[in-house]
């Protein structure tokens, strides 16, 4: 009886699935109400993702409000999880009140505006990880000295790869410095060319005026 019945549950999902078509998305079950849809890459059914936007409006609207409140003020008083606040922060859902907005450091609980972990915290990890990491390369030497040869060859690799990359914005600078100077020094052409003409034209009138003085002189005497 309960083999018909999932055969059946099987042969409905199989023709629901033929009739949303390969536009429509595939079908799946909502991660919060577990009913049914067609996913469109939202994560969940139409009717919890109309509800979880208003939610966040609510947050936003709040954030408006009270731009001096906490991330565990605006989560006691909207109800939405600080895990969700913490998202559309990272989204920018909340503009400069993003900024104040503090929640707790996941090891020591110390108040932070990024990330997971504050700054001592950070530290700190990575102290510990260099710890394990030295304590393991003197238990197993051969397996530390293939590392350190790839990271080195790594290293190596992209060390390369950035001269490589600035030789080639060297040569586009001189490049762009040399043709700065050719306009330059073509601008400064043109205009002593110009200045050599105008005082050409110049002597030129100076000339006929001259002849033309000359000529008057001549028809008086």
């Amino acid at each position: 009886m309960h083999g018909a019945s999932r055969k059946s549950a099987r042969e409905d999902m199989g023709m629901l699935r033929r009739r949303a078509g390969k536009n429509v998305g595939k079908l799946r079950n909502c991660p919060i109400c577990g009913r049914l849809y067609a996913d469109l890459g939202r994560g969940l059914c139409p009717g919890c993702y109309s509800q979880q936007e208003s939610i966040k409006e609510e947050a936003i609207r709040y954030t408006d409000e009270h731009p001096e409140a906490t991330m565990e003020e605006i989560s006691k008083a909207t109800g939405v999880h600080s895990l969700m606040l913490r998202k559309m922060e990272l989204e920018g859902k909340f503009g400069n009140a993003s900024k104040r907005l503090e929640y707790a450091c996941s090891r020591c609980g110390r108040p932070i505006t990024a990330g997971k972990l504050c700054q001592a915290c950070m530290e700190s990890f990575h102290r510990d990880v260099d710890k394990v990491q030295r304590k393991y390369d003197k238990e197993h030497p051969k397996e530390a000295a293939v590392r350190k040869k790839k990271e080195m060859e790594e290293y190596n690799r992209l060390a390369r790869k950035a001269q490589a990359n600035m030789e080639v914005r060297l040569e586009q600078e001189e490049k762009m410095e040399r043709a700065q100077e050719r306009a330059k020094q073509e601008q400064a052409d043109e205009l002593l060319r110009k200045a050599m003409e105008a005082r050409k034209a110049l002597l030129a009138r100076r000339k006929i005026r001259r002849m033309f003085y000359l000529q008057s002189k001549e028809r008086e005497e």
